[in-house]
Order: C-alpha cells, then structure tokens, then sequence
C-alpha cells in the first residue's frame, strides 16, 4: 500500500514525473507479489468501445476445477484494482469463489496510460469484463457478480441496468450525493 501513499501527495500535480515513476514501481512489487498466490493473478487486457483502447484487468481463479461464482470487483475514482485484491478480494477467494478485478476510463492506470477520463456508460466498461469471464471454464456463467466500492458504489449500478447477464450487484459507495464532493 505505500505505493499508493507515496503517489497520493502527487495527485494535485499530474504533470509531475514523479507520480508515474512511483506507479510503476507499485505494479512492479504488486506483480511480484500476484506470482506468489497459491493460484497466480493473470493480468490481462480487453477492448475497449473500438478496439484500440484497454481495459485492464487481473483474474485471481479458486484454484476449484469446476465453475465457481465469480465477482467482478470495480473500485472508484482514485483507487487502483490491485487494492481491491485486499480490499474484498481475499476474502472472496477464501470463500471458494473467482475474483477478476478492473479499471475504467477515469481510474489510476486508464488515465495514466490512456489519457482517458470518466465515462458515465459503465456497461461499456463492464460488458467487455462479463464477455471475458464467460470464455473461462472455471467459471460459472450463471454466477457472475459485480460489486462496485467506493465511488464505484455508484458506477455498478449504471453498469448492471444495461448488463444483463450479472446475478447479485453490490453498490458500496459512501457518498450519497456526488455534486457535494467536487
């Protein structure tokens, strides 16, 4: 987490190199650490809207052989996906179920990378998420879930109006009226 302690004093100055430099070496100790788990994080990357851009993401699999319910865990505005694996995912895992993890237009690595801020047609930014995990035997198409933290809280739900194939949508959000925050 000291990555990120160490990049939140930068975020009032996003053209200060620092804040890059202090990311990637975040991602590199995280990815060092997914390799460890009893059952590796994989990272990947799916299309986004034309295909140029990418939604990154990282599956974190049971290690169970038949499909399992999955959760789809989205964080909020500053937040990155690989907190969520501490967050909530953990727990998940040692209930039996996937977890995959993700990051929108707006969020740390989306923005950074893409230069992509904040859309409000989330479904755009899950279905690709829903599309990836039915291609996995590991996973029951049945029992695939979202749940959004944070301001995430609020991004799930626009997602599950327009995605139908979720089960269960979790909104824990903390923010009750968005306008009084900005």
């Amino acid at each position: 987490m000291s990555g990120w302690s160490a990049d939140f004093y930068f975020y009032g100055n996003w053209t200060d190199p620092r804040i890059d430099d202090i990311w990637a070496k975040h991602l590199d100790a995280f990815n060092a650490a997914i390799a460890l788990l009893p059952v590796p994080g994989k990272r990947i990357e799916l299309p986004f809207t034309d295909g140029k851009l990418r939604i990154p993401a990282i599956f974190y699999g049971s290690g169970k052989k038949e499909a399992r319910p999955t959760i789809i865990l989205g964080n909020g505005y500053d937040g990155g996906q690989e907190e969520m694996l501490h967050v909530m995912g953990k727990a998940i895992l040692e209930r039996g179920m996937n977890v995959i993890t993700y990051e929108g237009p707006g969020q740390p690595t989306v923005r950074r990378k893409q230069n992509l801020g904040f859309i409000h047609e989330w479904e755009k930014v899950v279905t690709p998420v829903v599309d990836y995990l039915l291609t996995r035997p590991e996973v029951d198409p049945k029992s695939i879930g979202l749940l959004g933290y944070s301001f995430g809280g609020m991004l799930a739900p626009r997602a599950a109006a327009f995605e139908h194939r979720l089960a269960p949508v979790f909104a824990v959000d903390g923010v009750y009226e968005f306008a009084s925050v900005v």
